[in-house]
């Protein structure tokens, strides 16, 4: 009577709440959306005390479980309370009621799929914030189920795991029960009753009637199989006595009569096997009658609920998904376009760089090419204006001298016919001379090596040896180039014989394939060569003519052994 009134309070309870407000309250499936939820969250929680309605609805159902009235079905009520604790946000205790509905689903076949399910999530949120208290029970409930499904290894699997938590009194009684069971099922009788005794002893030492029911159930049905009838028919009875006390224990009362049913066939008693398998019977149709209707009818319809809020749950995060793909693809966008244009610049900057420097190394080789033009006219200038210097210096010292001698003795009374004509006869050879530097006949006439050794008679004396040799055939590479070496070899002799002082004097010049060799040693005083080639006018004019002939030079000079200057020319 205690236990009606309890009931009947917390249904008042219920209305109470219900009533607060006169505006209607909203259905908790509209809140799943976060937004909604953040928007609604402050004001159902002050308007409607959510937790109050969370906390009075899974109440209702554990009382409308507990005494399983025909009539009712404690589904809705699970199925309310686990949405306002879904909208509070309190994950705990929405796994909690998840893991109590899927332990009533345990023992209504239609639901096994959906117990297995319920109860595997609350396990593993459970193990995942580090909850082995809550998770112990859950975990068992998944091994019983396992076992009724004749999931043996899965089922050891869970009571392994639930063995290593640390367990409560009444945890370690559930667990020892699930172990008698899976032993029982898996022809392990012994160790079934073992197991079944330590329940036993558990559940009466913490007095709590279901479990003690469950333990002389198992016992019963372990000593049946082991040919203990006596001992059957008084633990099931024992555990008949208890559950015909309680409503809420008549699946497990209905085990009962058909193990009893089993155990008085066994021993031929027909007439009380038959009694209790009439009741095992009434009891099932009773189960049946009482609510499965309402059951189905509620499931099917939290199902379809269920179904709705994940399709809004799947499109919301489809359209999150899709929402954040597409900033990514414009992030991407501008970071490719940004690429190419980068990469555009500095191909750009690349070739306006690399069209400059080609400019700018034009333009350099075009200075050092109009330089070197420069210099080669101004070397060219200064050498016509060294050989102008030389031919007015010759006709003034020599024609010149000649002619005022001629000149004052044809003024004189009387001359000396024969000594005038050798005055004359000299003063012609001179002017012939003075030509001949100009443009060595022998040059025009037979060549640079016939030039050459005319040369090297007409300034080879007594005090002096001069050398010629000549290696190769010689080429024709112009009428210009052969009077620039024919020049340099003339300023490089008179170099030797002139400033030197040197005795002997050397003169090769080779013809290899297209270029030309020339070299001249002498033995006389050396000099400072860097000096020289910068700041004498004759060594001007050659490094002038080795431009033009774009030849090479190297000089070596020793004041004690004399100078050898190499000289390398292309002939064509």
């Amino acid at each position: 009577m205690k236990s009606y009134l309890r009931y009947i309070l917390l249904a008042l309870s219920l209305l109470i709440l219900n009533h607060l407000s006169s505006q209607p309250l909203p259905h908790p499936d509209s809140l799943y959306e976060k937004s909604t939820l953040e928007r609604y969250m402050k004001e159902f929680h002050e308007k409607y005390n959510i937790k109050g309605l969370a906390m009075t609805y899974l109440a209702k159902a554990k009382s409308q479980e507990r005494w399983n009235l025909p009539d009712e079905s404690p589904i809705e009520s699970y199925r309310k309370s686990m949405d306002y604790f879904r909208v509070l946000g309190d994950s705990l205790h929405y796994y909690e009621v998840k893991g109590s509905l899927g332990t009533y689903f345990m023992d209504r076949p239609i639901f096994a799929s959906y117990a297995n399910e319920y109860l595997s999530s609350a396990v593993q949120y459970f193990r995942k914030i580090h909850r082995p208290d809550m998770e112990i029970g859950h975990l068992i409930n998944l091994a019983n189920l396992a076992i009724r499904q004749k999931e043996m290894q899965k089922a050891k699997q869970y009571l392994v795991r639930a063995d290593e938590l640390p367990q409560s009194a009444i945890s370690k009684g559930r667990n020892d029960a699930a172990w008698a069971d899976w032993y029982r099922r898996n022809g392990f009788y012994q160790e079934a009753i073992q197991k079944a005794h330590s329940s036993l002893s558990i559940a009466q030492n913490i007095k709590v009637a279901w479990l003690e029911a469950v333990s002389y159930f198992y016992l019963g049905a372990s000593y049946r199989k082991v040919g203990q009838n006596e001992e059957a028919i008084q633990s099931l009875n024992l555990a008949q006595t208890i559950t015909e006390k309680y409503f809420s224990m008549l699946l497990l009362r209905k085990a009962i009569y058909e193990e009893l049913g089993l155990v008085y066939e066994t021993k031929r008693q027909y007439n009380k096997a038959f009694q209790y398998t009439s009741l095992a019977y009434q009891t099932f149709q009773l189960l049946e009658s009482s609510k499965l209707e309402v059951e189905v009818r509620q499931y099917r319809e939290y199902q379809l609920l269920e179904e709705q809020q994940e399709k809004i749950s799947k499109i919301a995060l489809e359209k999150r998904v899709a929402e954040a793909e597409l900033v990514s693809l414009k992030a991407t966008e501008r970071i490719y376009l940004l690429t190419i244009l980068v990469a555009f610049l500095l191909l750009v900057i690349l070739l306006y760089a690399y069209f400059s420097k080609q400019k700018v190394a034009k333009l350099q080789a075009d200075r050092v090419f109009k330089t070197a033009q420069i210099d080669t006219l101004q070397a060219l200038i200064n050498g016509q204006e060294q050989e102008r210097l030389r031919i007015s210096q010759d006709l003034h010292d020599g024609v010149g001298t000649l002619l005022s001698r001629i000149k004052m003795m044809m003024d004189a009374p009387f001359w000396n016919n024969v000594q005038l004509q050798h005055l004359l006869d000299d003063a012609c050879k001179e002017v012939r001379n003075i030509s001949g530097n100009l443009q060595p006949s022998s040059l025009q006439n037979f060549g640079l090596i016939a030039a050459i050794e005319d040369l090297v008679s007409k300034n080879h004396s007594e005090e002096t040896e001069i050398i010629f040799q000549v290696y190769g055939q010689c080429f024709d590479f112009g009428k210009e180039k052969t009077l620039m070496i024919y020049r340099i070899v003339q300023e490089l002799l008179a170099n030797a014989l002139k400033y030197a002082e040197a005795t002997e004097v050397l003169i090769q010049i080779s013809f290899q394939e297209n270029h030309i060799h020339l070299t001249v040693e002498d033995n006389g005083k050396g000099f400072e060569t860097s000096i020289a080639q910068h700041s004498v006018r004759g060594w001007q004019n050659i490094r002038s003519r080795l431009d033009y002939l774009q030849g090479t030079l190297s000089i070596e000079s020793d004041r004690q052994f004399g100078t050898s200057i190499n000289i390398e020319v292309e002939g064509k």
